[in-house]
């Protein structure tokens, strides 16, 4: 048996959308749409046996307290794959990489089941995000406009995502007709408002009651929350961080 492991090709491509939905249970056109306007702009390491792709992830360039580094994001193996120790050696190959680049590396698991694993790999808590559910209130609503990709560049924050990664987020949400405001404070957001709940995927700042009041007085919805990238998983796991209060921004005042 022959493993290897190395950084995809372009020629790879047809394997890596077969396990991308294999994976991730997407649709053919949300995997065309994902290679397309994300993976240009990753690094994705593939971990190959006998010459045939076994598993992958995509690193995520992100600049975490002015280091550079990379968030983990579908990490995933083909079932025929699984528990022959892919997940590990793709790990083994990216905290290499990172010792080599002087790069930092974090997640956020999907599940605390998978906290054990990932330390075995050599990651560590480095830090926390937060889930939260409100009612609407009665504070006056804050002043708001269309938001660009610059609003989410402004600013000093723990974490900056690259231009690129930023553009496909925002094309994304408002494809599946999503917003994406920023507010005169100077606070951006993405999210979605659907059957009476609001809610906000990303924002660059905790939102204060007005700001939430001046989101569901547009779109009409009492519920409003913050939704976490995967799951509610209140904990963030990496490598090399430069922090152990890491805090990915999804908490409202």
């Amino acid at each position: 048996m022959t493993v290897s492991f190395a950084m995809s090709t372009p020629e790879a491509e047809t394997e890596r959308k077969a396990l991308f939905r294999t994976c991730f249970h997407t649709t053919d056109a949300e995997t065309d749409f994902f290679f397309a306007a994300a993976y240009p702009h990753t690094r994705c390491v593939e971990c190959r046996i006998d010459g045939s792709l076994a598993g992958a992830a995509y690193l995520m360039p992100a600049t975490v307290c002015g280091m550079p580094g990379y968030y983990g994001y579908a990490v995933g193996t083909f079932p025929a794959y699984r528990g022959r120790g892919v997940c590990r050696e793709i790990h083994r190959f990216i905290l290499e990489l990172c010792d080599a680049e002087n790069a930092c590396y974090f997640l956020h698991p999907a599940s605390a089941m998978l906290f054990p694993m990932y330390a075995g790999f050599g990651l560590s808590l480095c830090g926390t995000a937060s889930y939260i559910e409100a009612e609407a209130g009665a504070a006056r609503p804050a002043l708001l406009r269309n938001a660009s990709v610059s609003d989410f560049l402004r600013g000093e924050r723990a974490i900056r995502w690259s231009e690129e990664l930023l553009s496909f987020a925002i094309e994304q949400n408002r494809r599946d007709g999503g917003f994406v405001k920023t507010f005169f404070s100077g606070t951006s957001v993405i999210g979605k408002a659907e059957k009476g709940e609001l809610t906000v995927e990303v924002a660059t700042a905790p939102l204060t009651p007005s700001e939430w009041a001046a989101l569901q007085n547009i779109y009409k919805c009492r519920k409003m929350k913050i939704r976490l990238p995967s799951g509610e998983i209140p904990f963030v796991m990496g490598y090399r961080v430069p922090t152990e209060e890491l805090h990915l921004d999804f908490t409202m005042e």
